[in-house]
């Protein structure tokens, strides 16, 4: 049993109890989750989306957004702080996270929940974008899914020198049942978690035509001090984050605004049209993996994944497109020829590959979109028109761009000049 306080400022002890517990887990079972239950991700008020939130109050407060209903001034002198030299913010003076909470224990209670409200809200909704972009490391956590069957089972793909111990490769499929969001929920301001929000127009995604509410979301901090202003988008199945000026009719824009009939629509629709279920390829490297972990490519997300059978997998996650690469820098036998949507799951991950015939397949970014190029001598520009590629004149220079999704195109061009590096 764990007694707390309505004083807010005291979570500040909590925290030290979440930390103390996950590095507890993390020497005894090699896991941060050991609270899980008693904790969740916002209630560690040390991490680095917790310092993310005090820079967010302090800029928003620095550029003339009211918090807690106090001007900078205020904040200053109620936190006993110094942010500015000669008029301008130092961004160097804004206080580590643990002397923000400190400061706050000197507060009135009024005062001391107000200003930690202001802060948890803005670090948890730091927690949820970072969940949503993949980047919020959780440790070891088990992965969640109504049944996990097994495609390739597991073979060794790796033999450690010296002691013999063996890692190995396994693809694995999960499934989850689909919970569509009701569109007349939405459009009411419920998305969820937490009070109703205000609803500030529909969107529909400019590549994969998914219709989204848009809901207001706290500013975001880049590293030189600029304050960008960010958007939370909602959809039947997913919800994300983004800048707001991915918002409009430009062509830039990632998001296209429609009005709430139209989103109305198009969102049943789509709810109608998607599957009761959504699977998700899992490809796992496991066994010993420290004398190997940088020959891994990915995000470096270690999960424990339990299959139909009563097996149990513990290993790190590869994506799609760093699979074959991972397994030849294991020294894994990879004589089969290359799939087309293996070497495009691989260069829009970030690798670049070599064809046979000296041409280069990379990844480009043209406006808002990733684009998979193939990088030639001028001379093959006519070779390279017969495989019906995406051709464009961009800065006066033309180029060749693979369509992505298009296989066909992929595999013929593969076929004649196979992947060799």
């Amino acid at each position: 049993m764990l007694v707390t306080t309505d004083l807010n400022g005291q979570k500040r002890f909590v925290t030290s109890i979440a930390r103390r517990l996950g590095q507890l887990g993390a020497m005894t079972k090699g896991q941060r989750n050991t609270g899980d239950g008693v904790f969740s991700a916002a209630d560690n008020l040390e991490c680095q989306q917790a310092q993310q939130a005090v820079r967010q109050m302090v800029y928003d407060l620095w550029n003339e957004r009211e918090v807690a209903g106090m001007s900078f001034r205020e904040f200053e002198d109620l936190l006993a702080l110094n942010l500015t030299h000669e008029g301008q913010l130092v961004d160097g003076r804004i206080p580590p996270v643990r002397q923000f909470l400190n400061r706050l224990l000197s507060l009135d209670v009024a005062d001391m929940n107000i200003v930690f409200a202001e802060f948890y809200e803005r670090l948890e909704e730091n927690v949820q974008r970072d969940i949503a972009n993949g980047t919020y490391n959780v440790g070891i956590e088990d992965l969640r899914a109504d049944r996990v069957e097994v495609i390739t089972p597991a073979r060794v793909v790796h033999t450690e020198g010296r002691s013999g111990a063996e890692t190995y490769y396994v693809h694995l499929r999960a499934w989850r049942h689909r919970n569509p969001r009701r569109f007349e929920i939405v459009a009411n301001g419920d998305i969820g978690k937490g009070p109703l929000k205000t609803i500030l127009g529909w969107v529909r995604a400019r590549e994969s035509g998914r219709v989204f509410a848009v809901v207001p979301a706290r500013n975001a901090v880049d590293p030189d001090g600029t304050v960008r202003e960010w958007r939370r988008v909602v959809g039947a199945f997913v919800s994300d984050f983004c800048p707001a000026d991915n918002i409009g009719g430009h062509e830039k824009a990632t998001f296209v605004p429609i009005d709430e009939k139209q989103a109305g629509t198009l969102w049943n629709r789509e709810v109608e049209e998607t599957g009761e279920w959504e699977t998700q390829d899992l490809h796992m490297i496991c066994g010993v993996l420290l004398p190997v972990w940088n020959k891994i490519g990915g995000s470096g997300l270690v999960r424990r994944v339990t299959a139909e059978d009563g097996t149990v997998y513990l290993g790190r996650l590869i994506g799609d497109g760093f699979v074959r690469p991972t397994l030849v820098a294991l020294g894994a036998d990879t004589d089969d020829a290359w799939t087309a949507k293996e070497a495009a799951d691989a260069v829009l991950s970030g690798k670049k590959l070599q064809l046979s015939n000296g041409w280069r397949l990379v990844r480009s970014r043209v406006g808002e979109d990733r684009r998979i190029e193939v990088a030639y001598k001028p001379v093959d520009a006519r070779e390279l028109q017969r495989f019906g590629l995406h051709e464009e004149i961009i800065a006066y220079k033309t180029r060749f761009f693979v369509p992505v999704g298009d296989e066909r195109v992929m595999s013929e061009l593969l076929d004649a000049h196979p992947v060799v590096g």
